[in-house]
């Protein structure tokens, strides 16, 4: 196994230089220094003891739902993307979560990268010990240099739409994961009075080609209280559900649920 940060790619917050691996920091021709922690992560997001993104509840809920399975078909179509569009190369995970998706995609001729802003989620992720490396930071300040990326994957994160051309080469390729219009319809009805349809952005985002949209159902049953409470706590659901919603899902101790996925394949012009 390769150690992370074994090769330069991430580049330094304060003065844009490359950064390279020293014993167990990062550091630039200037002497900016960051250190890679216990868990393998590095913080690049010059937000140093604030707290940002998913709390630790959160990325521990995400986790626990994913290794259920549930969204292993997405996640399967997305490294069948990448293998018929980007076969090798360099590929950033931007949100990458705990790691997931991230470790599908690493392959022996495809360098995996993650970010994500929060720490906790940055860690879980480094600890999987399989990607090239992991910081914590933000997708609209990428601490990445320019025209370095083949790839970027991009699910369920915003689209930095400048940020994604600028660490892309030409001709490289963005996997972007939205929320089809009625994915986990039967959650939203459990707990809301009025459930709503997904809204789904324009496809045509300037200085991309459109290549190709993908959609992927599934659907899963969620046997117990906690399992559903997992699902609810990774979504913004459970921070925008008032008492009442909150009360229904309190009462909730089984529920199948469908899950729509569109997969968009955009290449940078």
């Amino acid at each position: 196994m390769i150690p992370p940060f074994s090769s330069p790619f991430f580049r330094c917050p304060i003065c844009r230089e490359l950064l390279r691996r020293q014993e167990n920091s990062l550091v630039c021709p200037h002497r900016h220094t960051f250190d890679i922690s216990s868990g393998g992560s590095v913080n690049l997001s010059g937000a140093f003891g604030k707290k940002h993104g998913d709390n630790a509840d959160m990325v521990k809920a995400r986790r626990q739902f994913l290794i259920s399975g549930a969204y292993a078909p997405m996640r399967a179509a997305v490294k069948d993307l990448l293998d018929r569009y980007v076969k090798e190369g360099v590929l950033l995970d931007s949100g990458c979560g705990e790691g997931y998706y991230s470790e599908a995609f690493v392959s022996e001729k495809r360098q995996v990268y993650g970010i994500d802003i929060s720490p906790k989620a940055a860690m879980m992720c480094a600890k999987r010990r399989v990607l090239s490396g992991v910081a914590v930071a933000s997708c609209y300040n990428l601490p990445v240099p320019d025209g370095i990326c083949d790839a970027v994957t991009n699910i369920f994160s915003p689209f930095c739409r400048e940020e994604f051309l600028r660490v892309l080469k030409t001709g490289g390729y963005v996997i972007d994961v939205i929320p089809a219009e009625k994915h986990l319809w039967e959650l939203k009805s459990a707990i809301y009075d009025t459930p709503y349809e997904n809204t789904i952005r324009p496809i045509g985002i300037e200085g991309f080609r459109h290549v190709t949209t993908e959609k992927v159902e599934t659907r899963f049953t969620l046997h117990t209280h906690d399992e559903i409470r997992d699902l609810v706590l990774m979504t913004p659901y459970f921070y925008r559900t008032g008492k009442t919603g909150h009360e229904r899902l309190s009462a909730l101790t089984e529920l199948s649920v469908s899950a729509e996925f569109y997969l968009l394949v955009y290449q940078k012009l």
